[in-house]
């Protein structure tokens, strides 16, 4: 028998996973609940589960943190990402600090326990996704990880998310508005998204801002 216990802020979530398995047919079951790492940390003990199976995105948290966190206090046991995010950077980070295994939201029963039956026998499962090379999705998605923000980007963005408008950054900069706007356009086109706050979302999440 395999007892996962899950961490997950979305009671819909949990009772949808919950309900995927039959313990006495599957050889798998939802043993444990949490709705945040730190109370998963300070409330469970090793002894009551077997495998973890982590929502990437909990409210008010941050991803990577969290795996740092339960890895340093559960070293040895499991960790299954879950997620709708298929994003190449956050399977890259994830699985670069002690993640078993990374898995859509969207997988079947059956991939689900297949994943969790190898990540249970300590196996590391790289996402199928991460792996196609040849997929345009990806491959933009490799070229954005690569990206590395120039001193004078990264002060125009910094400026941006402290309210500064485009002008004020542009006398500050001494340089013209239209010198910012086409900078500003030409990372929103590099990164793949429509707007400024969208970019920024990106930039924070990757910690390059």
């Amino acid at each position: 028998m395999i007892r996962l216990h899950l961490i997950e802020d979305h009671p819909i979530i949990y009772d949808g996973f919950r309900q995927r398995f039959r313990h006495t047919e599957d050889g798998i079951m939802v043993t444990g609940h949490s709705g945040s790492v730190n109370s998963f940390i300070n409330e469970i003990s090793p002894a009551a589960f077997d495998v973890i199976i982590l929502d990437l995105w909990l409210q008010g948290e941050d991803p990577l943190e969290n795996i740092k966190k339960i890895k340093f206090a559960f070293p040895d046991k499991p960790v299954v990402i879950f997620t709708f995010d298929e994003s190449l950077y956050w399977i890259n980070q994830m699985m670069t600090y002690g993640a078993n295994a990374y898995i859509s939201k969207k997988a079947t029963k059956m991939e689900l326990k297949e994943i969790i039956g190898l990540a249970y026998a300590g196996k590391i499962i790289y996402p199928t996704i991460a792996q196609d090379g040849n997929n345009p999705d990806i491959q933009k998605q490799l070229f954005q990880l690569n990206l590395v923000l120039k001193p004078t980007e990264q002060h125009i963005l910094t400026r941006l998310v402290n309210g500064c408008s485009a002008k004020e950054i542009a006398t500050e900069m001494k340089l013209t508005v239209s010198a910012i706007e086409k900078t500003l356009k030409k990372l929103r086109k590099s990164f793949c998204v429509k707007t400024n706050i969208e970019l920024i979302r990106l930039l924070i999440e990757r910690k390059l801002i």
